[in-house]
């Protein structure tokens, strides 16, 4: 048999740290930057929801809670679907989450496209200052585009 001593300290450390794991997961749901990231912190935080109901069923060896248990594990799953079918692209080969990097190189690559379309260009060495002096804007986190000529 174990030491009663031995179990409590078990279930303290597994309280502690499911009282961890939801702060951190709350850090993340708050801090965000996407909707997704805040659909996975709320599926974390019903699952660390139902941990806990397991804990306190398992000190106080009560069975009774076994509805409970499928009351938020349904509730969580139907949340899930729910929010994943409203997160869903229209088009599924198009991407929607871009890192800040790849953002950025994106908006290069247009601005050049768009930068070729307006009008030629017969001066080869403005076009590339062009694009460097709009590379070093991207790379500093500015917004507006920089032009030929112009440093910033």
């Amino acid at each position: 048999m174990i030491d009663i001593n031995i179990l409590n300290g078990i279930v303290f450390g597994c309280g502690v740290i499911l009282l961890i794991s939801a702060l951190l997961v709350l850090w993340r749901m708050m801090r965000g930057p996407t909707s997704l990231d805040r659909m996975v912190s709320l599926d974390m935080i019903t699952s660390i929801t139902i941990g806990g109901f397991a804990l306190l069923a398992a000190v106080t060896r009560r069975a009774d809670l076994l509805p409970v248990f499928v009351v938020l594990s349904l509730v969580g799953f139907v949340g899930s679907m729910a929010l994943a079918r409203f997160i869903t692209p229209l088009d599924p080969n198009e991407r929607k989450l871009l890192s800040k990097i790849e953002e950025r190189r994106l908006d290069l690559e247009n601005y050049r496209r768009n930068l070729l379309d307006e009008a030629p260009v017969h001066d080869i060495d403005a076009l590339d200052e062009a694009l460097e002096a709009d590379a070093r804007v991207a790379v500093r986190g500015g917004r507006g585009r920089a032009r030929a000529g112009e440093e910033g």
